[in-house]
């Protein structure tokens, strides 16, 4: 199981289990309501990651894409925060699927509408940063190979600073967590 589909399959986890034996809308222990449309599209897109790694693991990025996309366009009402981490993951994997093939204009597009759903720290934020990390030294690359040498640089060291972003934010989630603030 891919770790994207194992963060899709938590996010759901954590939804049912915080909701179990409720009938109608159900509460989460913090009070908030997770309602039958929200559950549904936790759990279609769980099943829409798993077309897409059955599609990846027969070499075929382009449709894992398409079920991915689909994951990332169906209805939806209002946000949750596990539709969002959901959606925020669904994206970096998109992103993730276009370097593969080269597309680093919308894999840095899936990165940016990523952000927008992570807009917390914490893991799906920092995949994201690091994928952007990742999609900028592609863009380094070629245009070092393209001979934009100067470019490169700047992608580069744009791409280390993404890199140090997701570290730092990494960083200050794991020490806001430790009971003696990280100084262990």
């Amino acid at each position: 199981m891919r770790l994207d589909s194992v963060a899709i399959a938590c996010a759901l986890g954590f939804a049912l289990v915080s909701t179990a034996g409720c009938p109608g809308p159900r509460k989460r222990d913090h009070g908030a309501e997770i309602d039958p449309s929200s559950m549904s599209f936790l759990s279609a897109a769980r099943a829409l990651h798993h077309q897409a790694d059955m599609m990846e693991d027969a070499g075929n990025p382009r449709e894992a894409i398409e079920a991915l996309e689909r994951a990332r366009t169906m209805p939806r009402g209002s946000l949750t925060r596990e539709m969002r981490e959901v959606l925020a993951d669904t994206t970096a994997r998109i992103a993730e699927l276009r370097l593969q093939l080269g597309e680093v204009e919308q894999a840095q597009k899936s990165i940016a509408e990523g952000l927008t759903f992570a807009d917390q720290p914490g893991y799906f934020r920092g995949h994201l940063l690091e994928v952007r990390g990742r999609v900028l030294e592609a863009e380094a690359k070629k245009l070092k190979a393209d001979g934009h040498l100067a470019l490169a640089e700047t992608k580069r060291r744009e791409a280390l600073l993404s890199f140090d972003e997701a570290v730092r934010m990494h960083e200050d989630v794991i020490r806001s967590r430790l009971a003696d603030g990280g100084n262990r």
